[in-house]
């Protein structure tokens, strides 16, 4: 970087101080725009958290307070595949509501090392899968 010192003491002519000024300044402002992109997209994923929190809080009760057609709605949002096989079902939960079963407390001994043992860290972790782009299965 060219210091302004460096212009007033002639070591860098007009030119080209003015120049590397006008990139720099052009590159501030590049970066504030990716700045301002970057919070709004974890607002984005926060807000995302909130609602998908607030729907697993309320899930049961929804349910059961719901219209068949709002219940058959719930159940496409909750879970992603259902198969049958002789008199078994099986169903599977969408990710983000696997990840939260599956958060279970621990059957016997001690709490394993790989997994989070608050609340902090389940969030942290559907922070970042709401932040990402999520593929539409078609």
């Amino acid at each position: 970087m060219i210091a302004p010192s460096s212009y007033i003491d002639g070591m860098v002519e007009k030119e080209t101080y003015l120049n590397k000024k006008a990139v720099l300044i052009e590159q501030e402002q590049e970066t504030k725009e990716k700045l301002k992109h970057v919070d709004a997209g974890a607002q984005q994923a926060l807000t995302k958290v909130e609602e998908f929190v607030e729907l697993v809080n309320n899930a049961c009760l929804s349910y059961e307070l719901a219209t068949p057609e709002e219940k058959r709605e719930l159940i496409k949002i909750v879970t992603s595949n259902f198969t049958a096989e002789g008199k078994s079902l099986s169903i599977k939960l969408n990710y983000p509501f696997k990840m939260v079963a599956e958060r279970g407390g621990v059957s016997c001994g001690g709490p394993h090392r790989a997994r989070g043992r608050t609340v902090l860290a389940l969030v942290s972790e559907l922070i970042v899968y709401f932040a990402e782009p999520q593929l539409i299965a078609a």
